[in-house]
């Protein structure tokens, strides 16, 4: 699998797959910060991998958890975080170092979710994000705390 890089005016700019560490398994979502990092959720390899604005490899962070990740999702907070949604947990990546689980069973605490988590959503402004439960088939706010 590959990530396509395209133009506003959808010219292909750079194709980003290969060898590893830039082999993908199943990718499923993409997000990109304000200065161009981008991650992509890297499902059956379990890992997020952050890339430069120009598509250079920075880091890949493992995502534990408890059976698939087909339909990981991302989204961007402050410059160089993502936040990563998976099964029944969301996870904290900061800029540098391994992913925290923030809601849900990974986390340990009682913002446990009935179904699959859906969606996530970073407020960065507000320090909040939202996460949509397929289960309760509600969107739940959470204070975010790294």
């Amino acid at each position: 699998s590959r990530l396509h890089h395209i133009s506003a005016d959808g010219n292909p700019i750079k194709i980003i797959g290969g060898p590893e560490p830039l082999k993908f398994s199943e990718p499923s979502d993409v997000a990109v910060t304000a200065s161009g990092f981008v991650a992509l959720a890297d499902g059956a390899n379990k890992r997020v991998v952050i890339l430069t604005p120009q598509g250079d490899f920075v880091r890949a962070v493992g995502i534990p958890g408890n059976g698939g990740f087909d339909g990981m999702r991302l989204d961007k907070g402050d410059e160089g975080c993502f936040l990563a949604a998976s099964v029944d947990t969301v996870y904290f990546i900061p800029k540098e170092g391994n992913a925290k689980a923030v809601a849900g069973k990974g986390a340990r605490n009682s913002d446990e979710f009935q179904g699959l988590v859906a969606g996530v959503a970073w407020d960065a402004r507000e320090k909040v994000f939202y996460a949509s439960d397929s289960g309760a088939r509600t969107l739940k706010i959470f204070k975010l705390k790294p």
